[in-house]
């Protein structure tokens, strides 16, 4: 992957702190430039209303100032850029990112509280939906990761069983080729389920199961061969999120591969299933 401009979204919380090694690490191995974005969010103004209808103008300036003084800051040591900017944050990212060329937007997530698990914090998932590059998040900055290498080293690729995943698996030959990683490509089939518990009726649904698993793979193999890899490849049944995890959990992977999206395709499961995705991953998230 060419990745030659890092946008860093930041709001000074102890998540965004958490990321800021990630950064370094991408920024120096890449030889990136880098751009740290603070977004002063005033919605009213997202809707065509001045700054100043929401907040004097006096007010609006010392935000901005202790803005700019915090951003110093933020990412010591390595020559960022930064920026302070007004307006909805999400809009003003994902703008920001189309207009300056950024390949790669890294930042984490926000959803707090007891409904974390269902709620992707709401910047963080509009800008999943905006963006028109890779995004790369994670959804457990807030606890300790000293045994989370912050080299991708192994990589786990969530696929669908479509022709877009191809790509996917080229994106991560790419990246596993700029780390020296190790790639396990990760595909949840349906679990297979019957009504009765007679002998036949178990015979058939292990049959069904079987054929869910056969076809994956022969499948997966056809795209590893358009894609020129020779990937491991895992597959298991059950819901996507839980067993992309277990996968990753098992392979000790530091990084995770998705597409990003809705796709509207009978075998089109992994990109519906970004969020839950980026939950359940114990591991940095890669959406593609």
């Amino acid at each position: 992957m060419a990745i030659r401009h890092i946008l860093f979204p930041t709001d000074f919380s102890e998540m965004a702190k958490a990321t800021e090694p990630y950064v370094t690490q991408f920024v120096e191995h890449f030889g990136a430039r880098v751009t740290a974005l603070h977004v002063i969010d005033l919605p009213a103004a997202f809707y065509g209303l001045s700054a100043g209808y929401v907040a004097g103008t006096e007010e609006v300036s010392t935000l901005q100032d202790r803005a700019r003084q915090t951003m110093q800051s933020v990412l010591p040591g390595i020559p960022a850029e930064r920026e302070v900017q007004l307006g909805d944050s999400a809009s003003v990212i994902a703008q920001f990112a189309e207009a300056n060329g950024v390949d790669l937007i890294m930042m984490p997530t926000h959803g707090y509280g007891p409904f974390r698990r269902a709620l992707l914090g709401s910047v963080t998932a509009n800008v999943l939906h905006a963006a028109k590059c890779p995004v790369w998040t994670m959804a457990h900055l807030d606890k300790p990761q000293s045994d989370l290498s912050l080299n991708p080293k192994r990589i786990v690729c969530a696929i669908d069983l479509v022709p877009e995943s191809v790509q996917v698996i080229q994106k991560a030959r790419d990246l596993a080729r700029d780390f020296g990683a190790q790639v396990c490509l990760a595909h949840a089939v349906p679990q297979a389920r019957s009504n009765g518990h007679a002998e036949g009726s178990m015979h058939r649904n292990v049959e069904r199961q079987t054929y869910y698993t056969d076809h994956a793979r022969q499948e997966i193999a056809r795209m590893q061969a358009s894609a020129g890899t020779e990937f491991t490849v895992c597959v298991d049944a059950g819901p996507v999120a839980p067993i992309v995890a277990e996968i990753a959990r098992k392979n000790h992977a530091n990084l995770v591969i998705t597409g990003r999206g809705a796709v509207e395709h009978f075998l089109g499961t992994v990109r519906s299933h970004t969020y839950p995705i980026i939950y359940e991953a114990a591991c940095p998230v890669l959406s593609l």
